[in-house]
């Protein structure tokens, strides 16, 4: 017997059903925020520093707001962190991705055979 369960990947889309964002994006802004460096965080994800930064250009230019600001240097030096339309996009996305999950869960699957 095999059993068959449902699966979905959620990605968020402008009402003209362009693609914006999915779970890599997220999980770019989030390393992002934790490693404080586009860099690092392109690296952490094996992703290259080019993409990287052309997802999150783009993604300041569709939603017209800015995700990520830098941080001049200083003692500690400079970096990279979050902005607060970033954490609300990263909270938002994570809530939906969470909400879906449990209604599939609760499904439970096709048994065949």
């Amino acid at each position: 017997m095999v059993k068959l369960v449902p699966n979905v990947k959620i990605w968020l889309e402008t009402k003209d059903r362009r693609s914006v964002i999915g779970k890599g994006g997220i999980e770019l802004i989030k390393a992002i925020n934790e490693q404080g460096s586009i860099h690092k965080a392109a690296k952490s994800l094996n992703m290259s520093y080019s993409h990287a930064a052309d997802l999150i250009n783009e993604l300041n230019d569709i939603l017209g707001v800015e995700i990520l600001e830098k941080v001049r240097g200083g003692i500690g030096g400079g970096g990279t962190k979050i902005t607060k339309e970033g954490m609300n996009l990263v909270k938002q996305y994570e809530e939906i991705n969470s909400q879906i999950l449990d209604v599939i869960k609760k499904y439970g699957g096709i048994k065949i055979g």
